[in-house]
């Protein structure tokens, strides 16, 4: 991501709570509800020194980049959506079930090995080849910090700590500039793309679907940015 970085625009990533260098908090659900993403998020932005910010959120990161966008709207210049959780908990839980499919279909095609123990690294690994669009992409090894940590504690206690969760009402009063991706071969399309937009009735949506990619944007690097960088220096100039 720091490929967007240049004389206009500062890109600064961090590690969530209870993952990689961010792992100073106890492991309880109520310190892992979308409101201490939030804040964290709000930390990461007042320690920046900066006033407002464009956001980019990936997956369960997009449910905290409009969480943060829902609470602190003046702070957000845009945002962008790669892959984005789905508005309700409903939604994921279809989501979820649709992954599980397309996993038990590549062990069931000898794509992904059938005896693997779950909450293992090896199946942690194994189980991503669901959410590509080709089961046999892995992350580039010059890409440093390119494959996703894991950590099935934390993503327990998270999926624990907001169930039941409904963001419908509070999306619809965001008018920010939005720009969704989604993967043509995310197991989660095309619904969980069509919620998250349908959610946000009164944002100016901009909705690119990225052709032979997955989940991970990391599948289709080049069209990835060519559909971001554009949409962040048209923010910039405004």
């Amino acid at each position: 991501l720091e490929r967007l970085a240049g004389t206009e625009l500062a890109v600064i990533t961090y590690d969530q709570r209870g993952m990689s260098r961010s792992t100073d908090v106890p492991l309880i659900p109520d310190n892992f509800t979308l409101q201490k993403y939030v804040e964290d998020l709000e930390y990461v932005r007042a320690a920046s020194g900066v006033e407002t910010v464009h956001l980019l959120g990936h997956s369960w990161g997009g449910l905290v980049a409009l969480s943060y966008a829902v609470i602190h709207p003046e702070r957000v210049r845009s945002i962008v959506l790669v892959g984005c959780g789905p508005p309700t908990w409903d939604e994921v839980r279809t989501c979820f079930e649709k992954i599980q499919q397309r996993f038990a279909e590549l062990q069931a095609s000898g794509l992904i090995p059938s005896d693997l123990t779950p909450g293992t690294k090896e199946f942690g690994e194994a189980i991503l080849a669901a959410y590509f669009s080709d089961p046999s992409f892995w992350f580039s090894s010059d890409d440093e910090g390119s494959a996703p940590v894991q950590n099935q504690q934390v993503n327990q206690l998270t999926w624990a700590a907001v169930e039941g969760y409904d963001l419908t009402s509070e999306l619809s009063r965001l008018e920010h500039r939005v720009l969704v991706l989604r993967g043509e071969g995310d197991p989660c399309e095309p619904s969980a793309g069509q919620a998250v937009e349908e959610a946000l009735s009164s944002a100016e949506i901009r909705s690119v679907m990225l052709q032979d990619c997955g989940h991970f944007w990391h599948e289709c690097p080049e069209k990835f940015f060519a559909a971001v960088r554009p949409f962040l220096y048209e923010s910039v100039t405004e």
